[in-house]
């Protein structure tokens, strides 16, 4: 019903939470191809090599997953390249769009970082000890009477939108050479090491670290509250509390923290994805 159907049903993005194999993202992308190949072939039945043009163009550019598990994740490219593959064509480059992490456990949207540090990530757990207790009060405290005002959109809006350029350029890269493949791969390898990136990414693992790190007298030098956060979030600089910041990211590694806004930050700046794949929820007999 769009004026142009064809670019309105490749600009749809699905994105599977707990892909695994990639099983339900394959029968995702074969449901949209089958309606791209009848615009653009014009027929009911297109021929099986439109079908699989269309396949691989829909997984170029509509299909995303995430899983904890590493393996599964090589396991839902292999079956996505195995789709979409055309004869004398390289397999897609798929890395920024299937990846590991774990898809509960992290921030959806950069907006989050302006909250500072939750006092409830100080709560205490088994093998805590008062530490947790003072850490709360401490948080709570500098959270009520804070009055540090952050330029929040020069410290971080302005560097997710650097990356957002940045990765829009680089999914423009094309990919129909082996060595095309191999510069995209670079390219995007810059840009997840890249200043910008790595600084939000480390703000975002901290936030969510807090959670994490064990509240005993051994870690209190590597536990971070809100008021040192928000210094940090409003400087260009995290070296200061180089322990404490490389303890998050220890832990942000161990717990594979997924930061939504910034893995998949073409889809976030126009406000999240269109369609969520998942299981129905067998337990318990409901469906």
């Amino acid at each position: 019903k769009e004026s142009e159907p064809e670019k309105a049903l490749l600009s749809i993005t699905v994105c599977d939470v707990a892909c695994g194999s990639g099983h339900i993202l394959l029968s995702a992308a074969r449901r949209i191809a089958t309606e791209l190949s009848k615009i653009r072939t014009g027929e009911d039945q297109p021929s099986p090599s439109a079908f699989r043009e269309a396949v691989r163009d829909v997984i170029r550019h509509c299909i995303y997953g995430v899983d904890l598990n590493l393996l599964a994740v090589e396991l839902a490219k292999v079956a996505l390249w195995l789709e979409a593959h055309n004869p004398g064509e390289p397999l897609n480059f798929l890395d920024h769009k299937i990846k590991c992490g774990d898809a509960i456990v992290g921030l959806a949207h950069m907006e989050e970082l302006e909250d500072g540090i939750a006092t409830e990530a100080f709560k205490k757990l088994p093998g805590d000890d008062d530490t947790a207790r003072t850490l709360a009060q401490r948080n709570k405290t500098e959270k009520e009477t804070s009055q540090r005002v952050i330029d929040f959109d020069e410290h971080v809006g302005q560097k997710i939108n650097e990356v957002n350029t940045v990765h829009n350029q680089f999914t423009e890269m094309p990919e129909t050479t082996p060595e095309e493949i191999e510069a995209k791969q670079s390219a995007y390898q810059t840009l997840t090491s890249g200043e910008n990136w790595q600084r939000l990414k480390t703000l975002a693992d901290i936030k969510t670290a807090q959670f994490f790190i064990p509240k005993t007298v051994e870690n209190r030098e590597r536990l971070i509250t809100d008021s040192t956060y928000r210094d940090m979030l409003g400087s260009n600089s995290l070296s200061k509390e180089s322990r404490a910041v490389s303890k998050a990211n220890t832990v942000a590694g161990e717990k594979r923290f997924f930061h939504w806004f910034l893995e998949f930050p073409e889809v976030f700046a126009k406000g999240g994805f269109d369609c969520i794949l998942g299981n129905p929820p067998f337990r318990g007999g409901l469906y």
